[in-house]
């Protein structure tokens, strides 16, 4: 008899005890990060808009597809100049 009353005890304690952790996690999710990350992003409706192709957007389309393409090759080019330097260094520090 004192067994099942320790057992029932124990049993009461640790669903209380996980209860109040989970009311803990959840609290501290709402308070801090949010649900949104956990669950994801709201999904917005898609619509069938179309842009005229006006003379002026064509012209910023082309403007930021050449910075685009500037930065790319500027990139390549300062991580071959890093690349080069690198092997330069750790060729000197094997001789």
């Amino acid at each position: 008899m004192q067994k099942q009353m320790a057992r029932r005890r124990s049993k009461k304690f640790l669903g209380i005890t996980l209860v109040v952790i989970i009311a803990l996690v959840g609290l501290g999710i709402t308070f801090t990060i949010g649900w949104r990350p956990l669950i994801g992003a709201k999904k917005r409706a898609l619509t069938d808009r179309k842009f005229e192709a006006t003379p002026q957007r064509l012209a910023r389309h082309k403007k930021a597809q050449e910075a685009q393409t500037n930065f790319f090759v500027h990139s390549l080019r300062l991580l071959s100049f890093f690349r080069r330097a690198l092997f330069s260094l750790i060729r000197v520090s094997l001789r």
